[in-house]
This record gives structure tokens, C-alpha cells and sequence, in this order.
């Protein structure tokens, strides 16, 4: 897998984050809120990590055509550092050596753990779900403005 396939990845999550919202918006079926504010949260996360990534590897300046796997700059590995579902863990090696902002707060990173994101029953809010979304949105915009 090459980096630039994570840019690929967070634009097919956000598209569906948005039709998903869309159907968030306009049902009146309880159940089927709750599931869609689970999947809109699961499927955010995934553009952050993705976009995360993506900036770690432009920002070490990685060859785009070399596989990912190979990855080893500045004291940062694949299997260590970029093979990871940990938000904190991406954005933080972003602000400690690159200094990138992501919007976030590590409140916010951090809910997006192994819990919310595989549990069926956690209840999740829909304010701070949309409000997640927007900030997936905005940090997508911002880094691929090009």
C-alpha cells in the first residue's frame, strides 16, 4: 500500500459521513438513531486516523511510491507508530515533531477508542458526534486544500 491511499480512504469515509448524517437528520425511529451515531463516530474516527497518517508521511517528506510497510524515519516505524488505531497516539507524534494542529482536543481524540468504536450499546452524543464529524471535515479540507 502506498501513503497517498489513505487520502483515498478518508474522502469514501467522509462522503458517507455525510449521507449518513443526511439519514441521521431525518429518522424518527429512535433505534436506528443510535446506530447511525455509532457508525457516523466509527467512520469519523477512521477519516482522522487516515488524514492523520497521510500528514505524518508528507511531513517526513516519504517517496509516495514506496509501500508504507517500509516506513522508517526519524526514529518512527510502521509497526510501531503508524500501524496504530490510537488518534492521541497520531496526533500527538504530529504536534511533537512537525507541530500541525488538528482541531482536536485530546478529550475528543480519546473517546474514539476500542469501546466506542466496536461496542453496540455505548450510547454516543449526537451533538458531540456531528460536532466530531465537522472537525473531520474541516481538518480533511484544510490538509487536502490542494
Amino acid at each position: 500500500m502506498k501513503y497517498k491511499e489513505f487520502k483515498q480512504a478518508s474522502k469514501k469515509h467522509l462522503e458517507t459521513c455525510k449521507c449518513l448524517l443526511n439519514d441521521l437528520d431525518n429518522t424518527t425511529c429512535e433505534e436506528s438513531k443510535q446506530h447511525l451515531k455509532n457508525n457516523l463516530f466509527y467512520l469519523s474516527g477512521y477519516i482522522v486516523e487516515t488524514i492523520l497518517k497521510y500528514m505524518i508521511f508528507v511531513a517526513v517528506g516519504y517517496n509516495r511510491d514506496k509501500e508504507i510497510i517500509e516506513f522508517d524515519v526519524d526514529g518512527l516505524t510502521y509497526n510501531n507508530d503508524i500501524k496504530v488505531h490510537s488518534l492521541v497516539k497520531l496526533e500527538r507524534i504530529l504536534q511533537s515533531k512537525y507541530s500541525i494542529d488538528t482541531f482536536f482536543t485530546q478529550s475528543e481524540l480519546s473517546k474514539w477508542d476500542i469501546e466506542h468504536r466496536y461496542q453496540k450499546d455505548v450510547e454516543v452524543d449526537k451533538e458531540f458526534v456531528k460536532n466530531f464529524l465537522y472537525k473531520s471535515q474541516k481538518l480533511y479540507e484544510q490538509f487536502y486544500k490542494n
